[in-house]
């Protein structure tokens, strides 16, 4: 299996406070795989995400440790990086910038040059794709939060990458709007790199899982494995999801010395 994204050995230190968010981190993800970033606040979650399309760093090394699709993140090729990695932050509104629905969706598409009847017509394909089909006039401000959320991601799908990262997607939707949402994640191709708390999506949706904890990559494996050890999970500040329960894991976790 090609690998859509490759991360080696990043480690990242923030300035403000010196603290080691990432430490040595290596992991790689297939071109359709959708895989599962676990682990406890504060872990480094939210920090590899933000690297994954070169929002971190503020100045991108120059010895790369990040590929995309076989291409190394650098300085010179962040636009082209940013088109292919479509982020979505776990709050919509610190992604949500404009007056109406279809400018906020076309924000994206008008940086890359699509213009006109064109870029009109790709807007409204991508709030059908989220289920939100006739939104184009609607006030981001004055939409609920799960359709603020589905128009932050019709706007990533505008662009069209082939890599999805999600912060926390699922956070602060009643019952229906998750459901909703994971059935919106299952129908989208490419890859797919999820950081949550949310387990159950986890199991549903992610084949395979990386947990990490103060800044390394502690545990990889295939989802179920993983999640049904119990002991891993709880030395993680995670639980064992209910779905897992009564059922057996299949296949090996591998705890990362």
């Amino acid at each position: 299996m090609s690998a859509a994204v490759e991360v080696r050995k990043l480690s990242y230190q923030y300035p403000q406070h010196g603290r080691l968010a990432l430490d040595q981190v290596s992991f790689s993800v297939g071109e359709e795989e959708c895989i599962g970033v676990l682990g406890p606040n504060g872990a480094g979650k939210s920090t590899l995400l933000l690297h994954l399309n070169g929002l971190l760093p503020e100045h991108v090394a120059p010895a790369p440790s990040i590929w995309i699709g076989g291409e190394p993140i650098g300085p010179k090729n962040l636009d082209l990086v940013r088109q292919r990695v479509g982020l979505l932050f776990q709050d919509p509104d610190d992604q949500l910038i404009s007056a109406t629905v279809l400018e906020d969706v076309a924000f994206g598409p008008r940086q890359l040059g699509v213009e006109g009847a064109i870029l009109k017509a790709l807007v409204g394909q991508c709030l059908d794709q989220v289920g939100l089909s006739g939104f184009e006039d609607r006030q981001p401000h004055r939409l609920s939060h799960g359709e603020k959320r589905r128009v932050c991601l019709a706007g990533v799908l505008a662009c069209k990458p082939s890599v999805l990262v999600l912060d926390e997607p699922t956070s602060d939707l009643d019952p229906r709007g998750r459901r909703e949402f994971k059935a919106l994640l299952q129908s989208l191709p490419g890859a797919k790199i999820i950081a949550t708390h949310d387990l159950e999506l986890v199991v549903d949706l992610c084949s395979r899982v990386i947990v990490l904890d103060e800044g390394k990559l502690v545990a990889e494996g295939a989802t179920r494995a993983l999640l049904s050890n119990e002991e891993l999970m709880l030395a993680h500040g995670l639980e064992k999801p209910h779905s897992l329960m009564h059922r057996h894991p299949h296949g090996p976790a591998s705890p990362v010395s």
